[in-house]
């Protein structure tokens, strides 16, 4: 990682009707950082950097399902 970990604390968010509930706040993101939580009936997901070091570079972001 050249430029080093940049992000500090970060949110992960559903949309519930017309409201975003949390349900997983995060800590350093380095190379492929893994979030595991329970299941999450949504059509969108929002990701939050809430602090962080620096300029954050986020060069991908996936949501996968465990089947």
């Amino acid at each position: 990682i050249r430029s080093g970990q940049r992000v500090e604390k970060f949110t992960l968010e559903y949309k519930d009707k017309d409201k975003w509930k949390q349900f997983y706040i995060g800590t350093t993101i380095g190379y492929k950082r893994i979030c595991c939580f329970d299941k999450v009936n949504s059509r969108y997901i929002r990701f939050t950097i809430t602090q962080s070091r620096w300029y954050p570079e986020i060069s991908h972001f996936g949501v996968f399902i465990k089947v």
